[in-house]
Order: C-alpha cells, then structure tokens, then sequence
C-alpha cells in the first residue's frame, strides 16, 4: 500500500537492499529474477519486475554486460502477460532500459511494440462515462485498469521519442510497421504523432535516413498501404487522440518518402485541413469532410500521374477491407475512396475486379456500407 508510509518505507528499503546485493553478486541477482518472473503468482512477476527496474536505474556499471540478458528475460512477458498489473509493471521496466540503452539491443523492438500494444487498448469511453461501476469491473486485483494502463502506454512512447535522442535508432523506421495492421488501429494518434516528430526532424535536417528504401526495408509496408491506412482513417478525424489531425502531420511529413511528388500537394494543403479541424471542431460537418478528403486522394492521384501506382494504391484498400468489418463508417469512407480510384484508372480488369470486391464484401443490411457500395459504383 504505497499510500501507507510505513509500507512505502519498507518497500524502498527492499530495494535498497537488492541494490546493494546486485554490487556484490549481480550474475546471481539477474539470475534469481529473472526465474521469478516465471511464477505463476502474479504479485510475484510484477515485484520481480518493479527491482529489475531499481537495478536498471541504479547499477549501470554492474549490469553492463548483461543488459542482453535481461532484455531477453523480460521479453517473454511481451505476449504472454495477462495481468493489468504485471504489464504495468513490464512498461515501467521499458521507460528505464529505454533511458539506459537496453532498447538498442536485440529484443528492443519487442518491448517497443509492448507498448504500442498497451496504447492499442480499446476502451468505450462513452459506456464508462454512462457506467463508472464498469470502470472499477476491468481493474485487475491490485487495482490497474485498462485506461490507466493505456494512459501509460501513451506517455512512455512520447517519452522515449522526444527525451531519449538514443531511441531514435530503435524507433526509426520500425513505428511505420504498426501504422497499418488492424490490432494497432487504437496506437495510430500517438504512434503518428512520435513518427511525425522523428520525420520532421530527420527531414528538417536533411538525414541521410529520412528517405526509406521500401524494397530493402521488407518489413515495412509499402507506402501505398500506408496511404491508404491513413486517408480512410482519416475520415473519423475526431476518434482518440485527435486523430484526423495527427494523420495530417504525419502525412506531411513522411511525404516525401511516400511518393516524391506529393510534397508539392500536401506541404501547403495538409495545414490548411488542419487549421480547419481545428476551426470547426464544435460545428463539425461529416459529408463536408469527407468531401474535403476525397479531393485530397483526388488530387494526389493526379499530382503523382501515375497509373500503375493508382492501381497498387486501390488495391491496398481493398487488401484493407477487413479491418473494418465492425466498422462500417470507415467501410463506407473505404468503399467511396476505392471507388475515386477506379474512376480515375484505365485498367478495365482492375475496375472489374475492385467492383466485384466492393459487392461481395458489403453487408448489404448496413445502410453506412450499402450507400458506401452504391457511390462507389457510381463513380465508374
């Protein structure tokens, strides 16, 4: 009970005493917690966790050479920790390695992704707001709770992004792999926000990393996947974390990476979406936006004059189409987008087969998808 000061007192003079265990005899402090971290007590994994994170922070010389094994030994909890405790706990533990360099080894990314997924948690805040009693059901035994966990998550990935120049290596360009897979959808305002401020400084600056060899880098998604991600995103600007904007200055800054002719579009139009966002939030039109939008993905289409590009680029969507199978205001947005595209292609075997997608994966009940399917259409 930390709000107990005797307890408080005991509990630091514990680490305390692990700290100084680990000068003397650090292979064998490592060793002992890191075998604790495989009970099946949780209390015990998580207080396990909690002196990994002192001795991180306290034995920087001692523990040298063995930050590769306690990366490695915290890393099975990544997928397989059910306790909202434990999983504080762990993300606690990457705040300290991240500020000490662990990160940088390998497994870091792992950990990175950890915390992504802690951002990813997907919280009904309207039905939390309607029934706080709902609120105090989702909390673990020792009290955590989703939202506290992914308020968490969300503060240590700006943290390690703009306090810790290290980490840039490890984030750089490994945040573009959780912008487009589905599970991530919940991480994408902050994780957008930590790419666009890596981007903005690497393109400022001119780094010789900023532009991403796509075909080399085989782990990333192409950026016509990225773009289509984004736009149809983009469409629900005011979901978490402010997203619509943060997808705008992401685009704008990864730009250039993207497709070397959007920058002549996007560096003077993207901010005026946003100042419009912003000017209009208490007012918000839907149909206006998504208009706004659509002659954006227009206008790109014809900026970068490109056919074969455009085909890719539809096809990305369609690949999507899964992803928001319990989304139809973004199914809908998906569909009207797809069908631009095909208004502005050649490909006749292209617009066949995107027409028969749209068709058979629509649910046809929806009234958001059915309309979706119907102007799709009816742009070819």
């Amino acid at each position: 009970d930390f709000n107990n000061q005797t307890s408080l007192k005991n509990y630091n003079e514990l680490l305390r005493c692990f700290e100084i265990l680990g000068r003397g005899f650090p292979d064998i402090l490592v060793t002992f917690l890191l075998s604790r971290l495989e009970s099946k007590e949780p209390r015990i994994r998580a207080g396990s966790l909690n002196i990994i994170r002192h001795i991180v922070t306290r034995l920087k010389e001692e523990l040298e050479d063995k930050k590769g094994l306690l990366v490695a030994g915290v890393k099975p909890l990544v997928n397989n920790e059910p306790v909202l405790m434990v999983k504080k706990a762990l993300s606690q533990v990457v705040i300290a390695m991240a500020s000490h360099g662990y990160l940088l080894l390998e497994g870091g990314e792992s950990l990175v992704e950890f915390i992504i997924k802690g951002s990813s948690i997907v919280i009904d805040e309207e039905e939390l707001l309607k029934s706080p009693k709902k609120a105090s059901k989702d909390k673990d035994p020792d009290g955590v709770t989703e939202t506290e966990l992914r308020n968490l998550s969300d503060n240590i990935l700006n943290l390690i992004t703009t306090t810790i120049p290290a980490m840039e290596k490890v984030l750089w360009p490994f945040l573009l792999e959780d912008i487009v897979p589905p599970e991530f959808t919940g991480a994408m305002s902050v994780v957008s926000k930590c790419i666009t401020y890596i981007a903005n400084n690497k393109r400022t600056s001119g780094a010789d990393d900023y532009i991403i060899d796509f075909d080399r880098a085989v782990n990333l998604p192409k950026p016509p996947a990225i773009i289509a991600r984004l736009f149809v995103t983009l469409t629900s600007p005011f979901r978490r974390g402010q997203i619509g904007v943060r997808i705008l200055e992401l685009l704008k800054s990864i730009g250039p990476i993207l497709h070397p002719s959007l920058p002549t579009l996007w560096d003077s139009t993207l901010p005026k979406m946003v100042q419009y966002l912003e000017d209009n939030a208490d007012k918000f039109n839907k149909d206006q936006w998504d208009e706004l939008v659509l002659r954006l993905l227009s206008e790109s289409i014809k900026i970068t004059n490109d056919d074969e590009w455009n085909v890719v680029l539809g096809n990305s969507l369609a690949d999507q189409i899964p992803y928001y199978q319990k989304d139809p205001e973004l199914k809908r947005s998906l569909y009207k987008q797809l069908g631009l595209i095909m208004q502005k292609s050649a490909h006749k075997d292209f617009i066949r087969t995107r027409l028969d997608t749209i068709f058979t994966t629509v649910d046809h009940a929806n009234p958001l998808e059915s309309e979706g399917c119907a102007l799709a259409y009816g742009y070819c």
